[in-house]
Parts: C-alpha cells; structure tokens; sequence
C-alpha cells in the first residue's frame, strides 16, 4: 500500500489530511478516514501512492466547485492512519484516539462495543469540541459565530518554528 512512499511523501500528505482529512470510528463498527478536496489533484496524489477510488461529488448551486472523496474503510484506513500518525501534526491526538478504539473494538464483544463507542464519543468532545457535541452530532463550537475568529494576524516579520 504505502511499501514505496518516502518519508517527504507522507509528509505532505499527512499535511493534506490535517487541512482536508476525517477520520472516526463510526457504528456498526467502522473506521473510516477520507479526504475531501476540490482540488482531483491532491486526491489523485494520495490514491498514486495508497490506492484506493475517488468519488466525485457534483455541485448543485452555480457558484460551486464539484468535491472529489477519497475514502478507506476498515483494514485500508487503519493502515493509512498508521502510516500517516508519526508525521500528523493537527490530528495527531485524534487520530490516536481513533486507532486506540478501533483496536479495542477488534477484541471487544459484539454486545459490549456499544459501551466503547461511547466511551469513546465522551474522549473525543475532550479532545476536539468543535468537532462533536453532547449528542455525537457536528455542532459550530463554544462560539456561535465561527467566522467573527476566524484567524489571528501574524506580523509578516515573525517566523515559524516547530
């Protein structure tokens, strides 16, 4: 799947699944992780490299640009998320969380996944609020109108060390 990527391959295309990526693990027992882009470029990108199908979602409303999907599922995302977790910045705790579930999911008992999902669910509204609420669901955060912070500026001077 990933036997030929180099390191600076999995870097950057840890850095299109920070910026463009999901992952979760999703009932009945699923792990999925995608990409989204408008861009077939960036998707072609990852697929030459871990294989896989691009979906491509058309747009409905005019000023639109069609969104194209790569998606894994079970065993595929489970190795693309391990390959890419030494080189994830953003999603690196998350992403922990999502394999750390799905393994015990693989040991856990048909009747006792559900006390796991939610176990589960419970971490990630601690460890990402503003992707999941109370309910599972996808809220917009503690605040209601995102867009009011969107961003912070940053002098052009200053400079960025990891």
């Amino acid at each position: 799947m990933h036997a030929g990527a180099s390191e600076a391959q999995l870097n950057y295309i840890a850095g299109l699944f920070d910026g463009e990526g999901s992952a979760g693990v999703y009932r009945p027992l699923q792990l999925l992780a995608s990409i989204h882009m408008g861009s077939r470029l960036g998707v072609d990108y990852v697929a030459s490299c871990f294989g896989g199908h691009i979906d491509e979602i058309h747009a409905t409303k005019p000023n639109c640009h069609n969104l194209y999907v790569l998606t894994y599922s079970h065993l595929r995302a489970e190795a693309f998320l391990r390959a890419l977790l030494p080189h994830l910045i953003v999603k690196r705790e998350e992403v922990e969380l999502h394999l750390e579930t799905w393994d015990r999911l693989k040991t856990t008992p048909r009747w006792a996944a559900l006390s796991v999902i939610k176990e589960y669910r419970d971490r990630l509204v601690i460890i990402s609020p503003h992707r999941t609420g109370h309910n599972g669901r996808r809220t917009r955060g503690p605040d209601k109108h995102p867009r009011k912070q969107r961003c912070a500026r940053i002098p052009a001077s200053s400079s960025f060390q990891l």
